[in-house]
């Protein structure tokens, strides 16, 4: 694993060089020729996306190197699951952690159920209860929740969530806690959950607060706040392997052209397509995304209009102008030859004035979904 990773370092470390080296340039020619400066920011935006996406693969190396390793919460030598349980905590223990950096002002803040709360919780876990929805709160994790809304989007994925959950009276030093069972490199980790994040999913408590507890606990609150890739949440959840493709167009920077096309081939969008009709979990990411510098795109799309409250848009809904927010990550819900229906895990997206519409859902056109999801990670079938 330590060579793996010291392969992609030092090929990152090779092509982190070429993109300055290539910054550099455009930046010359532009000063030598100012009416093409236009020409330039797009060049540079480019390469900045370019740069997020080497970053992304440099971080999940040095993370399973680190599982590998044996960090908090990786398998034990004999290769059986190891736990990483959480214990009562003083009042005082979030705010040292983040003190200390091992969380963010925004994971230091933990609350315990209540007895309500647990009752339903239980039921959700146990397939009687209704199961939740993701409304992200400020924890910086949109790329474990739109992953977990792609399980959540059918009764079998909601039921291989269900079956990494288990309520045990015994855990927690006899208090009780709800047991979740994640992975490092297919290799099982359980982690004890009494609490949630202040800051974390909002709304009424569901199973997705347990598990983006357990995942904080698991990885660190502050690599839980500080983003990354669908792809590697759907393996510490799954146990199974996932994979990515890009508009650059390969799936690693060593196939990379050094300018982005934000074209997905014929053969990746069958990929995608076919990804959602199987129910594998599929989320798209738009850190490398055409936005020309903003932090969002106006786009024309339809969201959920009518309240149906289905994950599908239908002949009731209306088209509106609505954003699309850069360094986020959705889950993609369907596709067919003119468009792409996503889900915000925000729980609503934004109108070009900031009115909110409701349920998450937003359709856009493939041209669009291109210019701006520049990464789509796909899970294994459940």
């Amino acid at each position: 694993m330590l060579d793996d990773y010291a392969a992609v370092l030092e090929s990152a470390i090779h092509a982190a060089a070429a993109l300055r080296e290539q910054a550099g340039q455009v930046v010359l020619e532009a000063m030598a020729n100012p009416l093409g400066a236009g020409a330039a920011v797009g060049a540079l935006s480019a390469i900045a996306g370019a740069w997020a996406s080497l970053r992304a693969e440099v971080d999940l190396a040095a993370a399973r190197a680190a599982a590998a390793l044996g960090s908090p919460g990786g398998g034990d030598a004999s290769g059986g699951p190891q736990g990483s349980p959480e214990k009562d905590e003083k009042s005082d223990y979030g705010w040292w952690s983040w003190l200390s950096g091992k969380e963010t002002k925004n994971t230091k803040d933990r609350t315990a159920y209540t007895d309500e709360e647990w009752a339903r919780l239980k039921e959700q876990a146990d397939g009687t209860g209704v199961w939740g929805d993701t409304h992200q709160g400020h924890i910086g994790d949109c790329y474990l929740l739109a992953s977990l809304q792609a399980y959540s989007m059918t009764p079998e994925g909601q039921q291989f969530l269900r079956d990494h959950v288990q309520w045990d009276d015994t855990a927690a030093d006899g208090a009780g806690a709800f047991v979740v069972t994640l992975y490092d490199d297919g290799k099982e980790v359980t982690v004890e959950v009494q609490s949630q994040y202040d800051k974390g999913l909002q709304g009424e408590s569901s199973l997705l607060d347990i598990y983006e507890r357990a995942y904080g606990i698991h990885v660190g609150g502050n690599d839980l706040d500080n983003g990354g890739q669908g792809e590697e949440a759907m393996e510490h959840v799954s146990g199974q392997e996932a994979h990515h493709i890009d508009t650059h167009g390969g799936s690693g920077f060593l196939g990379w052209p050094w300018w982005d096309d934000h074209k997905y081939t014929d053969e990746e969008w069958n990929e995608i397509d076919q990804a959602v009709e199987d129910n594998k979990p599929v989320v798209a990411g738009t850190a490398g995304g055409d936005f020309n510098g903003a932090d969002n795109a106006v786009v024309s799309a339809t969201v959920d209009t009518n309240g149906s409250g289905s994950n599908k848009i239908d002949s009731g809904d209306a088209q509106g102008n609505y954003k699309l927010v850069k360094g986020h990550v959705y889950t993609v819900v369907d596709v067919d030859d003119d468009y792409v229906t996503l889900k915000n895990p925000w729980g609503y997206n934004k109108d070009q004035a900031d009115g909110q519409s409701d349920n998450g859902l937003i359709q856009i056109t493939r041209e669009d979904y291109e210019k701006y999801f520049n990464r789509t990670d796909i899970g294994s079938p459940y």
